[in-house]
């Protein structure tokens, strides 16, 4: 989930260029006028409950940018916000994002790491 305001500040640091056509897709979304992202409440567990927050309407959209995105942070060495790979690698949930992720990387050059030794599925 990604907040509007979040939004907003990662566009003015790393994508200027796009600010006015920002607004105007925030617009659309925040009207359910836009049909690849939806406005949604984060879960009450959630930090930002409460406010209003977007995510992608069709997973394997969400995942693939999701995968893009975390292929390039690692590329950057900088910090991803996702959980552990080894956390979440035995979870179907994460199936395709773990296959864009691999294909991803491989295409990129970029080296991830997983240590399974202390995963109590393997034992």
């Amino acid at each position: 989930l990604l907040l509007p305001d979040s939004m907003t500040k990662v566009i003015e640091s790393e994508h200027p260029d796009l600010e006015g056509s920002w607004r105007f897709v925030r617009t659309l979304i925040l009207s359910n006028k836009f049909v690849l992202v939806e406005p949604c409440l984060p879960s009450f567990q959630d930090e930002r409950r409460g406010k209003v927050a977007m995510r992608f309407v069709p997973k394997a959209l969400r995942d693939y940018f999701l995968a893009r995105c975390f292929t390039r942070y690692m590329k950057e060495k900088r910090i991803i916000g996702l959980p552990l790979a080894e956390d979440i690698i035995f979870d179907s949930v994460w199936n395709l994002f773990f296959d864009l992720m691999i294909e991803m990387a491989a295409t990129h050059k970029v080296n991830i790491s997983l240590d399974l030794r202390k995963k109590k599925e393997l034992t």
